[in-house]
């Protein structure tokens, strides 16, 4: 008899995963969510949308010493392996979970952890209009984001909260958030007003995840044997489905059309073409909705509506060839032909909508089809319908009607054809950004634009649909490997679309880091010009021919991609200088920069209030020196060209005593750039705000131009950590300068035992491709040995340079730098006194990914890890 309670509060089971209770076996893939899926998780829970049950299995002793499983992760990163960190026999009092993975997941870190270095929060003060498809303002914000947005509460803290003290935190939040109205009776007003937003999002909050039993758990019996228990996953995991909204409101209109549910599942079987496509019941109702004129937005109110109803009986068949037809045509002609390539279904939509509204009803042609195929590209590359997708669905039904219909006192005429130049304001309005492509689109969707220059890729082989779809996943693959140009010290230029192409999976993980060759194909490789270029970095392989390469290619691709839609590129953000090169002195830009049009949209905020000469200034800096511009509502935080979540400096179009507001932050540059601390605040001062006047912008500005100059613009590539100066040759690799400090990982995952050999024999070694990592360790440094999923687990110093031996009978493949231990953990049994990594990073306050085979860390870093081994010394756990 079990004594799992089926019926628990949300927090209740978070917290019994934090404590071990509830496991993932791995026979369950990795976790899949993303942060915009993850927050419309919280938010179904917050209106009280039913989230499906959990299914779980807890197997008797003999059953479970075979299975090996996982714990959840709290601080997630998606460029992290869980599936392969440390797993062990089953703990004999766990359960495992066989459904609702990614559910706990994506609750649990949203708790108690982190997404690639972000918390979740709640904006509390925000509550939903019932008027449009508004949702709770759940975000994952980095601390630095976090900072100054006083109503973004972790969510943690909130279901703290008791009935002591949750009035005071509303109180004192409502009054925060209020002060800076200057007028006292706007001031008391706008403080009530959130007050009570305030306490209604906490007391719902609390009621929802640590009130109410909302979490089904259903438990198989412990009694299945492994065979039938894998049975049950299996068929949980292909045919299961969570009810949705829409599920429950088509079911409502299947009541009233018993008749048509034949039809209506006969229509989503046809337009996804088997697997290939993902559409549901969701798309077929707004549909619906839409072209029948009663609005996008789901309300059971409308599918009980008769005239609704009859509509829709007396045109399905109407609506059923349109669906048909658009399909065929975005497989065939937009060259869309799987779900991998279509991100907003919802974008299809207008196309059905003007379908019906013009009469045409076969598949588009001609000029509209040219049309619709450039417009559809468009709202993906834009997010047209990242949000509020039904006000955005019921503004373009308005445009087509209009355009069809006419207005004799707007004197607008009937136009039959696909109102392109409509929907082209529709998106600059939306965007904020002259319409145009932009730079950035071939960067934030390398893979739409591969998949429009390889001419429409498939992720189903069409002679075998049964085919399971994780054998055929495309990925966006490296043309020359990205672990290889690491270790090149090319890895700040390796993630370029000239690098990339898509191929599928199984291809992808036999080719792992192979060098390519003549045979290898990619778009492009035909073309003279460009195969020469290609012949050229193979042959003669350095920096400046990969460069041209990856260019070259990357211009075919954009070329492409131009000549497919009917546009060209607009403005643009500018292009990163090559790390050779050195950076000039930045000038006052025009009022229309050759920067990136949302950027130029900040600064006309700028402009509007006073800041905008020094504001721009600030913006061309960061363009010109490669760095990303992150943008928020009323400032652009400049980041790395890759890891976006670290802000280098930050600027705001609001002004602080007429003055611009700035933070930079020397330690955040010393992350990323082979810089120190003191240097990088020798240049532009300590990290901190900063209220500057024209005077002071110079000065800042000139400071990171110098900076940046003095490492013609090579990162560390930090985000990756795996700082090697080798080439791919494999000559010998100089050594860094003096004795430093130096992290060396163990490489447990490809070498399971490596670490009992380094910690005997006193030495910290790589192999094979890796080697040349370790080649680069002055004589007389101290090394760290990191031990992933562990942590420090020895430390030591240099006794000589770079040594080879042979490994696993290879010559030369083992290098390796002898130490004299200072300490070591050789018995597994004592790892719990390692340093772990999560300790590192609360006690130095910020995210180091511990990536790489061998890299330098600062002093800092080192005093910490020194401080944590100290005191579990001094107090064992």
């Amino acid at each position: 008899m079990s004594n799992l309670n089926p019926n628990q509060r949300i927090y209740d089971v978070m917290a019994e995963i934090k404590r071990g209770t509830y496991r993932i076996p791995n026979i369950q893939r990795g976790f899949e969510w993303d942060k915009p899926r993850i927050a419309k998780l919280l938010d179904s829970i917050m209106n009280g949308y039913p989230i499906g049950a959990i299914m779980v299995w807890k197997p008797t002793p003999d059953v479970q010493k075979d299975i090996s499983d996982r714990a959840f992760v709290a601080d997630f990163r998606q460029d992290q392996d869980y599936l392969s960190d440390a797993p062990h026999a089953s703990d004999a009092e766990a359960y495992l979970v066989l459904d609702g993975q990614q559910r706990l997941q994506s609750l649990y870190l949203s708790f108690f952890g982190s997404y690639d270095g972000a918390r979740m929060y709640l904006g509390v003060d925000h509550f939903p209009s019932a008027t449009d498809d508004d949702q709770y303002d759940f975000a994952f914000l980095t601390p630095e984001e976090a900072k100054d947005q006083n109503r973004m509460v972790p969510l943690a803290h909130i279901v703290s909260l008791d009935s002591d003290t949750k009035s005071d935190f509303s109180e004192n939040l409502a009054k925060d958030l209020a002060k800076s109205v200057p007028e006292e009776t706007e001031r008391q007003r706008v403080e009530s007003d959130k007050r009570k937003k305030i306490s209604r999002n906490v007391d719902r909050f609390i009621e929802r995840f640590n009130v109410q039993p909302v979490l089904l758990i259903q438990e198989v019996s412990s009694r299945q044997t492994y065979d039938h228990v894998l049975e049950i996953f299996e068929r949980v995991n292909s045919g299961g489905m969570v009810l949705s909204k829409s599920d429950l409101l088509f079911s409502t209109l299947k009541l009233k059309l018993k008749e048509k549910e034949a039809e209506f599942k006969a229509t989503i079987a046809a337009i996804n073409h088997g697997n290939r496509y993902a559409f549901n019941t969701d798309f077929l109702i707004k549909t619906s909705l839409l072209v029948l004129g009663k609005g996008s937005k789901y309300d059971v109110k409308k599918l009980k509506d008769d005239d609704y109803v009859s509509r829709l009986k007396q045109l399905y068949p109407i609506l059923d060839k349109c669906l048909r037809q658009i399909v065929a045509w975005l497989d065939e002609t937009a060259l869309i032909k799987c779900d991998r390539f279509l991100p907003s279904h919802w974008a299809l939509i207008p196309l059905v909508d003007y379908m019906l509204l013009s009469g045409r009803h076969e598949k588009p042609d001609g000029e509209n089809s040219e049309a619709m195929k450039q417009y559809i590209h468009m709202a993906f590359f834009t997010r047209l319908f990242g949000r509020s997708s039904d006000s955005m669905l019921d503004r373009i039904h308005k445009e087509l009607v209009l355009s069809m219909n006419g207005d004799p006192e707007q004197g607008i005429a009937p136009e039959k054809a696909f109102p392109l130049p409509r929907l082209q304001q529709i998106i600059q309005n939306a965007t904020n950004a002259p319409y145009a492509l932009y730079h950035r689109f071939f960067s934030d969707d390398p893979d739409l634009m591969l998949n429009i220059v390889q001419g429409g890729q498939l992720q189903i082989d069409p002679t075998d649909p049964q085919k399971h779809a994780k054998d055929l996943k495309l990925e966006v693959d490296h043309i020359f490997p990205r672990s290889r140009l690491r270790d090149a010290g090319m890895g700040d230029i390796a993630d370029r679309i000239g690098n990339f192409r898509l191929v599928v999976l199984p291809v992808n993980r036999r080719k792992t880091n192979h060098w390519p060759d003549g045979e290898t194909h990619f778009f492009g490789s035909d073309d003279p010009a460009l195969s020469v270029a290609y012949r050229n970095a193979l042959i003669s392989w350095n920096r400046d021919n990969y460069i041209q390469f990856e260019s070259s290619r990357a211009a075919f691709i954009q070329r492409r991609v131009e000549e497919f839609l009917g546009l060209k590129i607009g403005a643009q953000t500018a292009p990163h200088p090559r790390p050779q090169e050195s950076a000039s002195a930045p000038t006052p830009q025009p009022a229309t920069p050759q920067a990136d049009a949302s950027v130029e949209a900040l600064c006309q905020q700028a402009d509007a209030s006073g800041v905008g000469p020094d504001f721009r200034r600030f913006c061309a800096a960061g363009l010109r020196l490669g760095l990303y511009p992150r943008l928020w509502k009323s400032c652009v935080m400049f980041t790395p060209p890759r890891t976006r979540n670290r802000m280098l400096f930050g600027v705001w179009t609001q002004p602080v005593r007429k003055k611009l507001r700035a933070y930079v932050s020397a330690r955040v540059i010393a992350e990323f750039y082979p810089v120190s601390i003191s240097e990088a605040a020798n240049a532009i001062g300590e990290d901190g705000w900063r209220e500057l006047d024209s005077e002071a912008v110079t000065k800042v500005l000139q400071g990171y131009e110098d900076l940046f100059a003095t490492f013609h613009g090579h990162t560390k590539d930090t985000e990756h950590h795996d700082q090697s100066n080798a080439n791919d040759a494999g000559p010998e690799v100089p050594v860094e300068g003096g004795p430093g400090i130096y992290i060396v990982n163990t490489n447990s995952r490809h070498y399971p035992d490596a670490w009992r050999d380094m910690l005997s024999a006193s030495k910290a070694s790589a192999y094979y491709d890796r080697k040349h990592s370790v080649a680069k360790i002055p004589e007389g440094s101290v090394v760290y040995l990191f031990q992933t999923g562990v942590g420090i687990i020895a430390k030591g110093r240099t006794t000589s340079v770079c040594q080879k031996i042979a490994y696993e009978n290879d010559p030369d493949e083992e290098f390796f730098v002898p130490l004299n231990m200072e300490w070591k953990l050789d018995d597994p049994t004592s790892w719990n006194q390692a340093v772990r990594a999560s300790e590192i990073k609360e006690k130095m306050q910020t995210y180091h990914p511990f990536r790489g085979t061998a890299y330098r860390i600062p002093k800092h870093m080192a005093a910490a890890i020194d401080a944590i081994r100290s005191g579990r010394i001094a107090s064992p756990s």
